[in-house]
């Protein structure tokens, strides 16, 4: 599974509306939107490529989205974690 970011989503766009979008381009595992920008995780290091390579400055509901392969992993939180309880 690949996370993929999506940034500059305009108001009001739903999980669905953004699902529906990269289903087009690979298969979608999970999608969630957080106000400005969400995240979609798709099947594949394909897919991902795909949909990102297609949909990256695609216009959404009136405003370009930014499409990217997340860069996150969580592990900065743990860290994080980590040193404060060893403070």
């Amino acid at each position: 599974m690949v996370k993929i970011f999506v940034g500059n989503i305009a108001e009001g766009v739903s999980d669905s509306d953004l699902r529906m979008l990269f289903e087009k381009h690979g298969k979608v595992t999970e999608c969630d939107v957080l106000g400005s920008y969400g995240f979609v995780h798709v099947d594949s290091e394909n897919d991902a490529e795909i949909a990102i390579n297609n949909l990256d400055k695609t216009i959404l509901r009136g405003q370009p989205i930014n499409v990217e392969k997340s860069k996150g992993s969580g592990v900065r939180g743990m860290r994080l974690v980590k040193s404060c309880i060893l403070s």
